[in-house]
């Protein structure tokens, strides 16, 4: 015969095993080192559930993003607007292919975070 670990009253506990159960918020409960009753794991679970669900969304929202790449080309974006302010455009024509694709992805980058 298993053991119950929760009784509704002092009737439902075997004779035999009273010794075993202590009353607990009104029920009486297994007297076991450890035991926990059912409501906490399923709490845990739920928690865990959530925060796995939590973690796939930032995944896939953020994935290929290289955190370092975006901290280097927000630095590099910060440089080039101090520099356009302080001192102007710091070219005199349009920006060269390769800087200007880089403030682009630069600015895709940022509007995602």
């Amino acid at each position: 015969m298993a053991l119950k670990f929760k009784l509704k009253s002092r009737e439902e506990v075997p004779a035999d095993l009273a010794s075993f159960y202590v009353e607990r918020d009104g029920a009486f409960v297994l007297d076991a080192e450890g035991a926990v009753g059912k409501a906490k794991p399923d709490e845990f679970r739920t928690n865990n559930v959530t925060l796995q669900k939590q973690l796939a969304d930032l995944s896939a929202r953020f994935a290929g993003i290289e955190p370092d790449q975006v901290k280097a080309l927000m630095a590099e974006k910060r440089k080039l607007e101090e520099e356009k302010l302080l001192h102007g455009s710091p070219h005199p024509g349009p920006l060269p292919g390769a800087e200007r694709e880089k403030i682009e992805k630069t600015s895709r980058i940022a509007s995602r975070a």
